[in-house]
C-alpha cells in the first residue's frame, strides 16, 4: 500500500468529520448590545464615642480669682473617634449659655455660682468660641479631639455649683 493510497482512504473520513462539525454548529443572531449602569456615591464617614465628655475642675476657691478675666482650674478631656474614612476634615461647632460681655466663654447653669464662666480650648491652644467652627484633621479609631476647660472670673462672685452644659455639633467632609 502506497502512501498515496493510504491518504485516499483517510481523506473521506476527514471530510465526513469536517462536514459533521459544520452541520452541528449553530449560528446565533447578534442582538442589541445592553450595558449595565451602576450609580451611587461613596460618602465619607466618621464615628464618635457617644458618651458625655466630662471636665472635672474640682473645687476652686473664689479667692484664686483676683479680678475679672482671671483664669483658674484646668481639666482635659477628649471626644474619642471610632474612625474616619474618606474624610478630609472634621468641623465642630459648640453652643451653650452666653455670658454678657464675654462672647468667647460659656456660661454656668443658673441657680449656682455667679461671676464665673467656662473657657474651652483645644489641647493645641485654639480657643473654642460659641457658634464658631473648629476644624480638625480626621482621627483614626481610638484617636481623640482633645480639649481643656478652665474657669474665668466675669464679675462679682457668689459661691455655688459651677456647671456648664456645652453642646457640640459635628460635621465632616
Amino acid at each position: 500500500m502506497r502512501v498515496h493510497e493510504r491518504l485516499r482512504r483517510w481523506v473521506p473520513l476527514y471530510v465526513a468529520l469536517a462536514g459533521f462539525a459544520l452541520c452541528t454548529i449553530r449560528a446565533s443572531t447578534i442582538g442589541p448590545e445592553l450595558r449595565f449602569v451602576v450609580s451611587g456615591t461613596l460618602a465619607g464617614s466618621c464615628g464618635f464615642a457617644t458618651d458625655d465628655i466630662t471636665f472635672d475642675l474640682k473645687d476652686v476657691y473664689a479667692s484664686a480669682f483676683e479680678k475679672p478675666g482671671a483664669t483658674h482650674g484646668h481639666a482635659e478631656s477628649a471626644i474619642r473617634s471610632t474612625g474616619c474614612f474618606g474624610v478630609s476634615r472634621v468641623k465642630m461647632i459648640f453652643s451653650g449659655d452666653q455670658v454678657a460681655g464675654y462672647p468667647e466663654l460659656f456660661g454656668v447653669s443658673p441657680g449656682g455660682a455667679k461671676g464665673i464662666a467656662v473657657r474651652l480650648d483645644t489641647l493645641d491652644g485654639r480657643p473654642v468660641i460659641p457658634g464658631r467652627e473648629v476644624h480638625w484633621a480626621p482621627q483614626p479609631q481610638g484617636g481623640g479631639y482633645g480639649f481643656v476647660a478652665s474657669y474665668v472670673r466675669t464679675g462679682d462672685m457668689k459661691a455655688g455649683a459651677a456647671h456648664a452644659r456645652i453642646v457640640v455639633d459635628i460635621t465632616y467632609d
